[in-house]
């Protein structure tokens, strides 16, 4: 099962509201207790500008570099995060079944000691209607939020980054957004306020193996 540019264009419209963070698509908006009421300071790293403008199409993009470990969509799994120390909402169960959902987009929060907000957002995928236990998924996509969260993505851009350097990376809006979509296969979506980015989502297309 293939996305659609249908689809496509749906995560448009809901991922055109990042900055809300109670948008949950797994319906858990959890969270978790913490002593701490402040977050770490993230470390600033340049952002790499590109030759030219990004393909989008091209699968070595799809990737994130989470506390200085890189993580490539589809190929990492709910458990890796979880082994590095991450952790689910409070009422949320490593177990339960996910189960392909069209009209659907299931979200699953992440977190991390000492932070009190999600440091993350995931997308798991499944592709079995008996469903696929929560921490054996493959991840195809990660919602940025967190402005503490150490995160970058390709090009070292972060929650933060200038929008001009957003541009130079991946080019103008489209269609009044900063959307980049190759269809069939992935899509980048970013929300700025202020002349910096304060919102990222990646979306890989795992739905090609199929």
């Amino acid at each position: 099962m293939k996305k659609t540019l249908t689809f496509t264009l749906a995560i448009v419209l809901v991922l055109s509201m990042l900055t809300a963070c109670g948008d949950n698509r797994g319906g858990n908006n959890n969270t978790t207790p913490t002593n701490s009421t402040t977050s770490p300071a993230k470390p600033v790293r340049a952002v790499e500008i590109p030759d030219k403008i990004l393909d989008v199409s091209d699968k070595s993009l799809y990737f994130t570099i989470v506390d200085d470990v890189k993580y490539n969509l589809i190929e990492v799994t709910v458990q890796d995060f979880l082994d590095a120390g991450f952790s689910l909402g409070k009422d949320e169960d490593q177990n339960r079944l996910i189960k392909p959902d069209p009209g659907k987009i299931q979200r699953v929060q992440m977190y991390k000691e000492g932070f009190p907000a999600p440091y993350f957002e995931i997308g798991p995928y499944s592709n079995t209607e008996k469903g696929i236990p929560l921490k054996d998924c493959l991840i195809d996509e990660i919602v940025i939020q967190n402005k503490n969260a150490d995160i970058v993505i390709v090009c070292n851009l972060a929650l933060g980054c200038a929008e001009e350097d957003l541009i130079k990376c991946f080019g103008e809006k489209r269609m009044g957004m900063y959307s980049y979509v190759a269809v069939d296969f992935g899509s980048f979506y970013f929300e700025a306020r202020d002349g910096v980015i304060s919102g990222i989502n990646i979306c890989y297309g795992a739905r090609n193996y199929e």
